[in-house]
Formats: C-alpha cells, sequence, structure tokens
C-alpha cells in the first residue's frame, strides 16, 4: 500500500506563496488606484466649482476697481452701476467657494475597501488555520 502523494518542498511552498502573495499586492493595488479614481471623480465638480469662484473673484476685484476710478471721476450713476457689479461678482464668487467646499468635505480621500481588504488578506496569512472563504 504505497499511495503516490509528494509532499512539496519548501522551495515549492516558498514558490507558491510568492505567486500567491504577488497576485494579491497586484489585486489591491489595482483596487485602489480604481477606488482613488472614484474618488477623485467625485471630488471634481467641487475643484471646478472653486475655479469658477477664482475666476468670478477675479472679475469682481476687476469691476471693484472700476468703481474706484468711477468714484474717482464721478460720484453719480457710473460708480453705482460698478458697485452693484462688484457685489453680484464677489457673491457668486461667495456662493461657488462655499459650495465648491462642501462638495470637496463630502470626498474621502482613502482608500478604504482596499485598506479592508488588505488588511483581511494579511489576517488570513497570519491566521491561517482561522481562514474564511468569504471575501
Amino acid at each position: 500500500m504505497t499511495s503516490k502523494q509528494t509532499n512539496p518542498s519548501a522551495g515549492e511552498l516558498l514558490q507558491r506563496l510568492t505567486d500567491t502573495a504577488g497576485g494579491l499586492l497586484r489585486q489591491e493595488f489595482h483596487q485602489g488606484r480604481e477606488e482613488l479614481k472614484e474618488q477623485v471623480q467625485q471630488g471634481a465638480p467641487g475643484a471646478a466649482m472653486l475655479a469658477g469662484a477664482a475666476v468670478l473673484g477675479a472679475a469682481s476685484i476687476g469691476a471693484s476697481t472700476a468703481l474706484v476710478v468711477r468714484l474717482l471721476d464721478r460720484a453719480l450713476p457710473p460708480p453705482a452701476a460698478a458697485a452693484v457689479a462688484a457685489a453680484a461678482l464677489g457673491g457668486g464668487s461667495a456662493a461657488l467657494a462655499l459650495a465648491g467646499l462642501a462638495r470637496l468635505r463630502e470626498v474621502n480621500p482613502v482608500p478604504e475597501q482596499t485598506l479592508r481588504s488588505i488588511q483581511d488578506d494579511v489576517a488570513a496569512v497570519t491566521q491561517p488555520g482561522e481562514n474564511s472563504t468569504a471575501g
């Protein structure tokens, strides 16, 4: 009764371990990259709003400059028009800035799913007797 079961050598086991670990690392890296890509896509509208706020803020400064020039030139309706323009542009700039910051605060830059997955992988490797197939 001689069964032909061959136990893998330490070298073969080490090779399997490195192949498995390499595959897991590639998979985790890919998952992390995809998760970060999603976070960037979520933050893009907030960043665009901040850029719009900057443009309107610059326009507000231009209108404010026109206001000062008109105030020095004349103290009648042209300065009032420049004041209304400066106030409207400044208000729009402030509103966009607040909305953009609020959107950016909603984005979590940490790849939570990848971190949990890596923790699960580490736990599976360090506690081989307690492996679970859920994953």
